[in-house]
């Protein structure tokens, strides 16, 4: 009886060495982690600069360029257009937008 407690004790030490040695390898090499790329502490850089060609105009048919890539405005159904614009250097969709003159074509608010 007291081999086998014996037994289990020196398991028991064994798996928690192994979890500990684990836990600092993954730590320390960031295996299993995302794909984050540089030092700890170091958030990960975001799009370097974003442009709308339109300036968030609903009348003008716009194109919205990150780091993501293009995004051009829409309209969401014939009388709402959903504009692309600049926010933290990230495009971002508007809610849609009611077009004053009652028409969207082609991603802007056109005179009906």
């Amino acid at each position: 009886m007291a081999k086998q407690k014996f037994n289990i004790t020196n398991i028991a030490l064994i798996v928690g060495v192994a979890i500990v040695a684990l836990s600092l390898i993954v730590s320390t090499t960031g295996f299993g982690t995302s794909s984050y790329t540089g030092s700890p502490g170091t958030p990960t850089s975001q799009a370097a600069s974003c442009t709308d060609s339109d300036g968030n105009s609903a009348t003008t048919k716009g194109i919205c360029t990150d780091g993501v890539g293009r995004h051009t405005d829409y309209c969401n159904t014939g009388a709402n257009v959903v504009e692309y614009s600049c926010t933290y250097n990230e495009c971002q969709p508007s809610d849609p937008i009611q077009c004053t003159s009652g028409a969207c074509i082609d991603g802007r608010c056109v005179a009906a």
